[in-house]
């Protein structure tokens, strides 16, 4: 069972000022118990940095925790250090070379029958999708062998059953409905999902099931009945972090954001960038892959494309390091089509064939589809300036039924609608009713420097420098 927050929080205040490694040491690795929660170690980042390489060899679990960070942090190089260090406990080497995301299927494989044939416990620290929404690119990329699923369906079995235990044959069952997906057989997809479902009922089974509805919800706003995703997301909510898995939260935010997008709902966008989007300048983490991928959409539509090409350059070469080959196809998708916005075609073509190299080898046909409208401009002009190929055509296609669905989607420009949270509204209502910084937060009831950090982020979005400036531009643009 996860520990909570508060737990978190309170060993970290007690540890924080104590100057004893040893002490660390031991509080650390009583914590580390049989199920390693990533979200939750990486609150306690801090504190291994404290530790010793005699802390280290002390304590075996502390080596695959630092394992883990240096992940989670995609310094693999940096990773395999601590694998070294796992030299004489075969056990905890074989696990990490599940674990490692830059090992290769043949490394993979031989762990995995070493785990079976040395009757070890199934992967303790480790679940299947670490928190994203999906299970064929969930702690490792497994697309290129996506293909390969429905033909070895019995051998993909006693792996997964090998690694996770025998009730998690269901796995196998979400992989194969997200392969038929990006094959864009949606329906085919969707029935596995749909029947799939009310079998997820274990404690093992919510990263599956954050999947299967993940995947429920985008067939669902691909076929053009976006007004029904909102009380998936409901339901993924009920199911997942009411249960007590608020490590699943920060995906689920970010899903919540891509579905507005698609709707429009630019308030329900820019109250997620604000916040609850992860920072990728202060606090970057690989376990929030998912997020920055939505969060390079949103600076897209901002028209932000600085920070667009600032989040890939801290990404690409993670994603690569680690043969995350459907993430990186993603990347350069969304570098071409942020490229493409600022009129950079040169640039824009060079992205996107890099994407399309990958999408066409590993068959990410809807990736590069649910992109609408902007992509299909950016494909019809890359066909007729740059190549022609088959499986160009059927994705332009592709990306034409999207776009008729939602011609708005990624064209609109956030700064140009609607750029404020509505508790930054309220603010520069009660501004330009002349009330005071320290009126607004007793009306409020928050802080004086709440308020001045909302009234500083006002001023960012509507770009002026002063209250009376912003209260002008809010009324032409109709927000007051």
């Amino acid at each position: 069972m996860e520990r909570c927050e508060k737990e978190i929080f309170n060993l970290v205040e007690n540890l924080k000022y104590i100057d004893d490694c040893e002490k660390i040491a031991q509080t650390l690795d009583s914590f580390i118990d049989s199920r390693i929660k990533l979200r939750s170690l990486w609150k306690l980042k801090d504190l291994f940095e404290k530790l010793t390489d005699a802390e280290y060899e002390k304590y075996p679990s502390l080596k695959i925790a630092g394992l883990f960070l240096e992940i989670c942090r995609g310094r693999l190089d940096i990773a395999g250090e601590y694998i070294k260090r796992l030299s004489n406990d075969n056990k905890n080497q074989i696990y990490a070379d599940i674990m490692l995301p830059s090992s290769d299927l043949d490394c993979f494989l031989a762990a995995a029958n070493e785990i079976r044939n040395g009757n070890f416990d199934t992967i303790p620290y480790l679940t299947p999708t670490v928190y994203r929404p999906y299970v064929l690119n969930g702690f490792r990329d497994f697309t290129p062998y996506a293909a390969k699923i429905e033909k070895n369906k019995e051998k993909t079995k006693e792996i997964i059953t090998t690694l996770w235990g025998s009730n998690m044959e269901l796995l196998y069952e979400i992989a194969l409905a997200e392969s038929l997906y990006q094959q864009n057989k949606l329906y085919e997809a969707l029935v596995i999902a749909v029947s799939v479902i009310p079998q997820l009922t274990e404690e093992k089974h919510v990263g599956i099931l954050f999947a299967a509805l993940y995947l429920q919800i985008v067939i669902l706003v691909m076929n053009g009945q976006l007004k029904y995703t909102g009380a998936m997301m409901k339901e993924m909510k009920a199911q997942i972090v009411d249960k007590g898995h608020s490590e699943y939260m920060p995906n689920l935010c970010a899903l919540d954001a891509w579905a507005a997008m698609y709707d429009g709902e630019y308030e329900r966008v820019t109250e997620w960038m604000y916040d609850g989007a992860p920072d990728e300048y202060n606090d970057f983490n690989m376990l929030d892959t998912f997020s920055y991928m939505i969060k390079m959409r949103v600076y897209i539509i901002e028209g932000n494309s600085i920070a667009v090409l600032m989040l890939a350059g801290k990404l690409l070469p993670k994603l690569i390091a680690a043969h995350r080959y459907m993430d990186t196809c993603e990347v350069y998708m969304l570098l071409a089509l942020s490229d493409y916005t600022r009129e950079d075609k040169k640039s824009a073509f060079e992205n996107i064939e890099e994407a399309l190299e990958l999408a066409e080898k590993y068959r990410y046909d809807r990736l590069i589809a649910d992109e609408g409208m902007l992509m299909y401009r950016l494909l019809s002009e890359y066909k007729e300036t740059i190549s022609k190929s088959a499986y160009l055509e059927k994705v332009t296609e592709l990306c034409k039924e999207t776009a008729m669905k939602y011609p708005s989607y990624l064209t609109d420009r956030i700064s140009e609608l609607h750029p404020l949270t509505c508790r930054e509204l309220e603010v520069l209502r009660l501004m330009s009713n002349n009330l005071s910084n320290a009126s607004i937060a007793e009306l409020m009831n928050i802080t004086l420097d709440t308020v001045k950090f909302h009234g500083k982020n006002i001023f960012r979005k509507l770009q002026v420098k002063n209250r009376a400036q912003a209260v002008e531009k809010a009324k032409r643009m109709g927000v007051l």
